[in-house]
Order: C-alpha cells, then structure tokens, then sequence
C-alpha cells in the first residue's frame, strides 16, 4: 500500500504503508490546492477509479468527476450513492 503525499513535509510512514509517493511538480502548487492536484496527478496514471463519495461537493466529489472526464473506469463504493 502506498501512501499519497500532498506536502514535502516530512513525518515517518504510519504502519501499514509500503512506501510513499510524493508527485512532481507540487512543490510550486500553494498547499491549500496541494492534495487535490496531487490526487489529479494520480488520477491521470492509474487505469480506473476506486472512489467512497457520498455528496456531490467537496474534494473528493471533484476528483471523481475529473476521472470520468478523463475516460477512467470509476467505481464509487458509497452504498448511499450521491446525496
């Protein structure tokens, strides 16, 4: 498993993670837009989608609609669907 770092800060991989991932280019992205871009970055290297998005605002709602926009298999797990 591998953790998605959005900042260059450094603090130790929690337990579980097999190694971590910090994206290039994010260290001129301001750090309030830091996590989405790095997902974005992700997003557009993987081959398909596995999101938990229950409202359709926010963040994750956002990266999830970026992946369909970019033609990537998406598939939101939220039982409750979008609200």
């Amino acid at each position: 498993m591998t953790l998605l770092r959005p900042y260059l800060d450094y603090y130790p991989l929690p337990e579980g993670f097999d190694g971590s991932l910090y994206p290039d280019g994010l260290e001129s992205v301001p750090k309030r837009f830091a996590i989405l871009r790095a997902n974005y970055k992700v997003i557009d290297k993987c081959d398909y989608v596995i999101a938990y998005v229950r409202y359709s605002f926010g963040g994750a709602y956002r990266c999830m609609e970026y992946a369909k926009r970019k033609n990537k298999p998406v598939f939101n797990i939220c039982k409750d669907g979008l609200l």
